[in-house]
């Protein structure tokens, strides 16, 4: 870090020494400009256009040190417990806090209480499925039976056969880092890192799913978390909630995922374009617009409807879900589908309010900015153990003092 920082210092003089400061080459700017407006001519006006290009020159490059300059701070002090530290995960946080919200009767309240119970009914009300109609079931069987997609019994086969171990440590190897983790604390850099000695159990906890056809406990729980985004911060809608799950989940999810790829284009209508891998939603709409050429010629009465879902991407119909895979021959029966956890929203909605300070929290444990200081602690933990395996050193039991290395 030393020579990085005398390196730094030595090409700062090499610059000043090529280059002016910036207040000089703005004096100078300022005063050839001062000599256009008196004497117009071609001459004058290059040496402006050179002192105004050379001042520019110079402000991206002490742009460039800059950057340079945190990078270097960053490195040495970025993941320390400092000052600097603390005052980057306070301005984050700040950032991500809800201090005022403007309920459904449009007054705006910075009260904590009201702030936390507005936020559980919102979304007690956004996760509760509403009670349905007398008359929904039967035409829900209607839809259905207008379908005549069904998957192989290859496809079915493929859904419901355990997958090799192979194919697991394909997965975890191929997901992507620097992801929020959930409950467990554990990120997929975490996993990959310490594979040698988790891989077991990461075996185990796959095989259980598909012979139990659930998860255990901790994986069937999720953390909500509140992210802003662009808009009016005072309006809950405004704020995207994202579940943090666990490692395991998201391991499954992808096997998953990774064996309805394939089958996604066969038992979805051509209609829905999005979400199925070679369709584009641009086909959609080309479509839409040809259809409004053909209106604007056409003598018929047309009329275009838009919906536009609530939070279409955070709840589901589980009933209707069930029924859909069961028409498609997902071959599971209803009971058994209600037994497969992974599809059920987690049951654990961790909410946490401090009292003595107006913030609203929704997270748990690093956010997907702070996940490096876990990984490097798990990354020795690592390979402390496998040292003690290369060593031939008995591992230790529980409650047990853990053995030191020579």
């Amino acid at each position: 870090m030393g020579r990085i920082r005398h390196a730094f210092r030595k090409q700062k003089q090499e610059l000043n020494k090529e280059i002016p400061d910036i207040k000089l080459l703005q004096e100078d700017l300022t005063r050839m400009r001062r000599i256009v407006q008196d004497r117009d001519s071609e001459e004058n006006r290059n040496a402006f256009e050179a002192a105004l290009n050379l001042l520019r020159k110079r402000e991206q490059l002490d742009a460039h040190m800059f950057r340079v300059r945190c990078r270097i701070r960053w490195i040495r002090d970025g993941e320390a417990p400092t000052r600097f530290f603390f005052a980057r995960y306070k301005a984050k946080m700040a950032q991500e806090r809800i201090n005022a919200l403007q309920l459904e009767s449009e007054l705006i309240t910075m009260d904590e209480e009201r702030i936390f119970e507005e936020v559980r009914r919102t979304f007690t009300q956004l996760y509760q499925e509403e009670p349905e109609a007398d008359n929904v079931e039967q035409l829900r069987q209607d839809l259905l039976s207008l379908t005549d997609k069904r998957l192989t019994t290859s496809q079915n086969r493929s859904l419901r056969t355990r997958p090799t171990e192979e194919f697991i440590k394909e997965v975890v190897f191929s997901l992507p880092s620097d992801k929020a983790p959930g409950i467990d604390g554990v990120t997929f850099e975490v996993l990959v890192e310490c594979w040698s000695f988790l891989q077991a159990d990461c075996y185990e906890m796959v095989a259980w799913f598909w012979d139990k056809r659930g998860l255990k406990g901790q994986d069937k729980k999720g953390v909500i978390r509140l992210i802003p985004k662009e808009g009016d911060r005072l309006l809950l809608k405004d704020w995207r909630p994202i579940t943090l799950l666990t490692t395991t989940y998201k391991v499954i999810a992808k096997i998953l995922a990774l064996r309805l790829k394939s089958m996604l284009p066969d038992i979805i209508d051509v209609q829905q374009t999005g979400f199925v891998a070679g369709r584009s939603i641009v086909d959609n709409v080309l479509s839409l617009r040809l259809a409004q050429e053909w209106a604007a010629t056409s003598v018929q009465d047309v009329l275009f409807i838009k919906l536009d879902f609530q939070k279409a991407y955070d709840r589901v119909s589980h009933k209707y879900l069930w029924a859909t895979m069961a028409a498609l021959g997902a071959g599971f029966s209803r009971k058994n589908l209600a037994e497969i956890s992974i599809w059920k929203i987690p049951r654990k909605i961790s909410i946490e309010a401090r009292k003595r300070r107006k913030i609203l929290k929704m997270t748990y444990g690093y956010g997907t900015k702070h996940t490096n200081t876990c990984n490097r602690c798990w990354r020795t933990v690592g390979q402390y153990w496998r040292t003690l395996a290369t060593a031939g050193k008995p591992l230790a039991t529980a409650g047990e003092p853990l053995p030191l290395l020579e």
